[in-house]
C-alpha cells in the first residue's frame, strides 16, 4: 500500500510539472493588410513572409518567445493598439499613427525612398510640377503623401486609390493611370517579379521615409526587453542581412 501511495504521489507530481510547463505567450505583431512585398507576403489574411516577417522571427528568437501576427486593415491598427490586442508594430513611423504616445519607439532601423513611377510610355519626370493638372495618380487608400496631398486638395492631381501598393502598381501596368506613388523597395520588387509589366525605369524621388518598430506600452512582455531585442537585431548586422535578402 505504501508503494502504491508513493507511486500515486510521483504521478501527481509529474502531472503538476507538466501542467506548469505552459508555453509562453507569443509576441503579437501588428500587420497592416495594405503592406506589399518585400515588406509583407500576406495571403488570406495570414502573414507568410517578407522583411517584417523575418524581423519578427529574429526578435522572437532574441527574446526566446514565439511570435504571432494580427493582420487587419490600416484604419483599425490604432484601435488594436489601444485595445491591448498587440505588442509590437514594425514597418512603422511615429508620424503614421494617431497614437504615437501609446508606443515606445526604437531608433530608426532603415529607410527607403518614396517615389513616383510611370508607365514606360510616359516621359521621365524631373519634378512634380511637370505632371499635367487633373492627372490621375495611383495612391494607397489611407496613406498620407505630404508632397502631394496639397495638390490633391487643390484638384491639381486626382487621387486614384488601391488597397495596397502592389495593386496600385498592377493598375499602373494595365494603364488605369499614367503615374503611381510607391515605396522604392516595393517598385523594385514588383519589377523583378513582373519584368514585362511595362513600367518606366526612371523613378522620381520624393524623399525618404524612416522605418521604426513601436513597442506598445501595454505589451504583455516587458517593453524594454523587446526594445533591447530590436536594438540587437540592428547592431548585430542581422537586419542588414534580412534587407539584402529582399533586394
Amino acid at each position: 500500500m505504501k508503494q502504491i501511495s508513493k507511486l500515486a504521489v510521483y504521478v501527481a507530481m509529474g502531472l503538476g510539472a507538466h501542467v506548469g510547463a505552459q508555453q509562453p505567450e507569443p509576441l503579437r505583431f501588428l500587420v497592416s493588410s495594405a503592406w506589399s512585398m518585400p515588406y509583407g507576403d500576406i495571403q488570406a489574411d495570414r502573414m507568410m513572409g517578407g522583411i517584417v516577417f523575418d524581423m519578427a522571427q529574429a526578435i522572437g528568437e532574441s527574446t526566446k518567445l514565439p511570435v504571432s501576427f494580427l493582420v487587419m486593415p490600416r484604419n483599425r491598427t490604432d484601435a488594436a493598439v489601444l485595445a491591448g490586442d498587440v505588442d509590437v508594430r514594425c514597418y512603422s513611423n511615429p508620424a503614421w499613427t494617431k497614437v504615437p504616445e501609446a508606443h515606445l519607439w526604437s531608433k530608426p532601423l532603415f529607410d527607403a525612398p518614396d517615389v513616383i513611377v510611370g508607365r514606360a510610355s510616359e516621359p521621365p519626370l524631373s519634378g512634380i510640377d511637370q505632371i499635367p493638372a487633373g492627372t490621375p495618380i495611383g495612391m494607397v487608400l489611407g496613406f498620407v503623401y505630404p508632397a502631394l496631398d496639397d495638390r490633391v486638395a487643390r484638384g491639381s492631381l486626382v487621387r486614384d486609390n488601391a488597397g495596397d501598393q502592389e495593386k496600385n502598381l498592377l493598375k499602373l501596368s494595365v494603364g488605369r493611370f499614367p503615374y503611381a506613388v510607391a515605396n522604392g523597395r516595393v517598385v523594385d520588387w514588383y519589377n523583378r517579379q513582373n519584368p514585362k509589366a511595362g513600367l518606366a525605369k526612371w523613378q522620381l524621388s520624393m524623399g525618404k521615409s524612416e522605418f521604426y518598430c513601436g513597442v506598445v506600452k501595454s505589451a504583455r512582455t516587458d517593453p524594454q526587453r523587446i526594445l533591447a531585442a530590436i536594438e540587437r537585431l540592428k547592431s548585430s548586422g542581422r537586419l542588414e542581412n534580412i534587407l539584402v535578402k529582399y533586394r
